[in-house]
């Protein structure tokens, strides 16, 4: 059982995702569970999704892939969301369109583990607050699962099944019982730390630590300003918001 990277919410943005795949590699990490959200947003769809399709990477869909790819109609969708979208999707080539068009909605990544966007029912939920992580923490018991990741919200997160931790860099020892991880997003962080956001798992040590590593916000500002998308995205990354 090697070290694995745990990624989500690239959002297009491939200056992140460099940043994030060379500190991973640095880290010994050999494995990749992305939980979604390739795409929408940011100006690099195509080099995000091409460098997440290889065979040491397990993906499951998010809501901006599924709006991409046309599995969703957008209503729940913002003006921006959907103007990045739609640039998205008309960048992308025929085989990253077909890639995020197949992606499962959830996947079982080893006994007891359980990849998922918004949550194991739903790719549009917010696991946000402590009755939300709860209620899932309930139906993941339920479920036989002791481990969950998820992404969606861009906010790290550790829940032990009973409280939400504080994040710090030194690996979390796993409990026994039922956890939720939220990696924290690679491409469009919203904690107001706008360094790229990754979690690293050790299976064989039960630990877990969150990692930020700085990449060029600034480049990936003007890659979106070149792309003609609105300025409001290349400017959220900045404040990390």
């Amino acid at each position: 059982m090697v070290p694995t990277a745990i990624i989500s919410d690239i959002h297009s943005n491939s200056h992140a995702l460099t940043a994030v795949l060379a500190e991973a590699d640095r880290l010994g990490c050999r494995r990749f569970f992305c939980l979604g959200d390739l795409v929408g947003y940011g100006a690099d769809p195509n080099a995000c999704v091409d460098r997440l399709r290889r065979p040491d990477v397990q993906c499951v869909m998010g809501n901006h892939d599924a709006l991409v790819a046309g599995l969703e109609r957008g209503d729940a969708f913002n003006p921006f969301s959907l103007q990045a979208a739609e640039a998205n999707r008309t960048a992308l080539s025929d085989e990253n369109l077909e890639f995020l068009y197949r992606l499962p909605r959830t996947l079982q990544a080893g006994p007891q583990v359980l990849l998922c966007h918004g949550t194991p029912y739903s790719w549009n939920r917010y696991l946000l607050h402590a009755a939300d992580l709860e209620a899932a923490a309930g139906d993941g018991a339920r479920a036989e699962q002791t481990l969950i990741f998820f992404g969606h919200t861009h906010h790290p997160v550790f829940f032990d099944g009973t409280q939400r931790r504080d994040l710090y860099k030194a690996p979390h020892a796993l409990p026994a019982s039922i956890t939720l991880v939220n990696p924290g997003s690679v491409g469009q962080p919203r904690d107001g730390d706008p360094r790229a956001a990754f979690a690293v798992w050790d299976p064989a040590e039960r630990t877990l630590a969150f990692q930020r590593v700085d990449y060029d916000v600034e480049a990936a500002r003007q890659a979106i300003l070149d792309a003609g998308l609105p300025e409001y995205l290349g400017d959220r990354l900045r404040a990390g918001r």
